[in-house]
């Protein structure tokens, strides 16, 4: 359920910046919000999920907009996200 309104909210803020990923692309950003789904109900394998997809399809746009249903969800109070960053320096340098 958060996966499914995470991604109809994303849809809809796709359309308001004219960004149409593609079929595949969609299935993968499916599957990220999926596992973000999986890790809030406490369901997920305890392995790593690694996302491939190209910058700017929209992984940091379904992370935003499953937090935001997360948040939402009253079912959910108890879970939280941590989510590191690193900003202005390379995270794998040579």
């Amino acid at each position: 359920m958060l996966a499914r309104r995470a991604l109809l909210k994303l849809h809809a803020y796709f359309a308001t910046r004219n960004h149409a990923p593609s079929e595949a692309q969609w299935e993968a950003l499916r599957e990220l919000a999926g596992s973000l789904e999986d890790m809030a109900n406490g369901t997920a394998k305890p392995v790593f999920f690694l996302s491939s997809l190209d910058p700017g399809v929209g992984k940091s746009q379904t992370l935003i907009h499953f937090v935001d249903a997360l948040l939402a969800s009253r079912d959910h109070e108890h879970v939280g996200v941590l989510c590191p960053a690193t900003f202005g320096t390379d995270p794998f340098p040579s």
